[in-house]
């Protein structure tokens, strides 16, 4: 996956839009396309509760990108750790922040820069289908939460990289485009000291549809979220359990 990631570490070298990175300035915030600016701070909202934060926190902002994520998280009380491999998008935050910032890193989430038991969250905002070799770093996510922490992801589903603007994203800028299931996260935690990982859905129903059965056509035919979201949960080491056979954990 190193070509994956130079493309990152390049993208200013490929980009030729004008304006490009324009947003990353004022980030969530896009006067020039608020159904977008919705969107992002939607995402936030719903993927916040499953953290389940307390004052002090410490929390990995996996794929910071502007970080706009990290300093949402530092003005709530957090102690966010916003993590990116590419320092052009860092750069661009940092200047929209100025000198009240949280702690931001360039690193690479594979060969995750974050010590041991250090870590009460990981939030993986929108970021982790851009990881090449996601078990490794899910194994550093693992390492570095501690006991009973926990990681929430929101990400694009397994077709995404079909997708017209994932392809060309990926022809144009050679960037990593690969969506998830639950039957991945499974594969992604095999062997980690975790509970069952569980995926969240959050529906969008009519009045008249309360009742109704939530089957699978039914949840798929009213979703609220453009993304997949999923939980995992550390387990204390000294339990001895591994994950080898998953039972599925769906939570409606």
């Amino acid at each position: 996956g190193s070509n994956y990631k130079k493309s990152e570490i390049s993208i200013k070298a490929k980009v030729t839009e004008d304006g490009f990175f324009g947003p990353g300035f004022s980030s969530p915030f896009n006067p020039g396309n608020p159904e977008y600016t919705i969107h992002l701070i939607r995402r936030l909202g719903n993927l916040l509760p499953l953290l389940e934060l307390k004052q002090g926190n410490v929390v990995l902002d996996m794929g910071a990108g502007y970080a706009w994520t990290t300093e949402w998280l530092m003005k709530m009380g957090m102690v966010p750790i916003g993590v990116d491999i590419c320092r052009t998008y860092m750069d661009i935050g940092v200047q929209r922040m100025g000198k009240t910032l949280p702690h931001l890193v360039i690193g690479d989430i594979e060969n995750l820069p974050i010590k041991n038991n250090c870590l009460d969250r990981v939030l993986c905002y929108d970021a982790f289908h851009h990881i090449p070799d996601r078990k490794k770093a899910m194994g550093h996510f693992h390492r570095a939460l501690k006991e009973s922490g926990s990681i929430v992801l929101g990400e694009p589903g397994g077709m995404h990289e079909f997708a017209k603007v994932s392809t060309d994203v990926m022809d144009k800028y050679g960037i990593l485009e690969k969506g998830m299931e639950l039957d991945d996260i499974y594969m992604y935690c095999e062997n980690l000291n975790i509970l069952p990982p569980e995926q969240h859905f959050i529906l969008g129903i009519q009045e008249n549809e309360v009742g109704q059965t939530l089957s699978r056509e039914f949840v798929n035919a009213h979703p609220y979220m453009d993304c997949n979201v999923f939980r995992i949960k550390k387990q204390a080491d000294t339990q001895g359990l591994i994950l080898h056979a998953p039972t599925f954990t769906r939570k409606l």
